[in-house]
């Protein structure tokens, strides 16, 4: 992470929670934000959000629909790409990760001793689209891979998504496994 992005990430963390944070001033923390970001109409953003570019601090990465609600204290990261389409819900301490880092251990050999070091390959980016009326749970994790989280699906509360959730559909658990999914009409 370059200086200037961990300046960015650290008075992000600082003007979100100690001035974002305080009551009152959510609409000043919206114009900030939509001054920011691709923000549609009609949002919601509660306090402590963190949206987190760390690879890729453009605001372009980034699209968020109308009448979308992100509760507090999400955690966002966008440097993969993120998408929320019009009507989603993100609940109170989701985590979202867009992007992973893909390690090569290397057997560094030394005179009187031997030392396995990981050493950062490179940087894997994945996009994700959270479709349309798509609600995730309180405290839910979205991991690097996942592509999508489909219309009119529900993430539990506590959920680790590690793969694409289909539309119409309720996912739960560690890892999250379909519970329930809605018939297509014929």
């Amino acid at each position: 992470m370059s200086v200037s992005n961990n300046l960015r990430y650290l008075s992000q963390l600082f003007w979100g929670s100690a001035i974002f944070g305080a009551p009152g001033l959510s609409t000043l923390r919206k114009r900030f934000y939509c001054h920011t970001f691709n923000i549609g109409d009609n949002c919601t953003i509660g306090s402590s959000v963190v949206f987190a570019p760390f690879h890729n601090p453009s605001s372009d990465m980034i699209h968020i629909g109308k009448h979308v609600h992100i509760h507090e204290g999400a955690y966002i990261d966008y440097s993969g790409g993120l998408t929320v389409e019009d009507g989603a819900i993100i609940g109170r301490e989701v985590i979202i990760y867009t992007h992973r880092h893909l390690s090569q251990a290397v057997r560094v050999l030394s005179d009187d001793c031997e030392v396995d070091v990981d050493i950062e390959a490179n940087f894997q980016p994945t996009s994700l689209i959270i479709e349309k009326g798509a609600a995730i749970g309180a405290r839910a994790m979205i991991m690097p891979g996942v592509k999508s989280i489909g219309k009119n699906s529900f993430v539990s509360a506590g959920a680790v998504v590690t793969k694409p959730v289909p539309h119409n559909s309720i996912v739960a658990g560690n890892p999250a496994v379909i519970v329930f999914q809605k018939k297509e009409k014929a």
